[in-house]
C-alpha cells in the first residue's frame, strides 16, 4: 500500500512541471492576444474619431471660405489636419518652413510640418 501511495505521489510530481509549462505557454499566448487586441481597438477608435470629424468638413474641401473653419486651427497642427479643415491652398511657398496661401487672403505658416501661426481672411 505504501508503495502504491509513493508511486502516485511520484507520478503527480513528475507531471506537475509539464502542466506548469503548458500553463506558461497558454498565459504567454493569452497575453500576446490581449496586447494585439488592444492595438486593434486603438486603431479602430482612431478611425471612428476620423470618421466623426469628417462630418464637420465642408464638401469639396472649401473650408477656407468659412471663418468658423479658420477658428478650428491650433498651434502645432499637422499639414494633413489643416488640409482636412481648410482644403488645398491656392499656393505654397517654401519647404520645411512654408506658408500656405488661400484665395480669400488667409495664410497658414508651418515649420517642419507643424502650424506656427496663421492669418484668418478678412470677412
Amino acid at each position: 500500500m505504501a508503495r502504491k501511495f509513493l508511486f502516485i505521489i511520484f507520478a503527480v510530481l513528475l507531471s506537475s512541471p509539464i502542466v506548469y509549462a503548458n500553463d506558461g505557454d497558454r498565459i504567454e499566448n493569452l497575453e500576446n492576444e490581449v496586447r494585439d487586441l488592444k492595438q486593434r481597438i486603438i486603431k479602430l477608435e482612431e478611425l471612428i474619431q476620423e470618421a466623426g470629424s469628417a462630418k464637420e468638413l465642408v464638401p469639396f474641401h472649401h473650408g477656407w471660405k468659412y471663418l468658423k473653419k479658420w477658428r478650428k486651427l491650433a498651434d502645432g497642427m499637422t499639414e494633413s489636419s489643416v488640409r482636412k479643415i481648410l482644403g488645398e491652398p491656392e499656393r505654397i511657398d517654401g519647404g520645411k518652413i512654408a506658408t500656405w496661401y488661400y484665395e480669400n487672403g488667409g495664410r497658414v505658416s508651418f515649420a517642419f510640418g507643424k502650424v506656427q501661426r496663421w492669418s484668418e481672411p478678412s470677412e
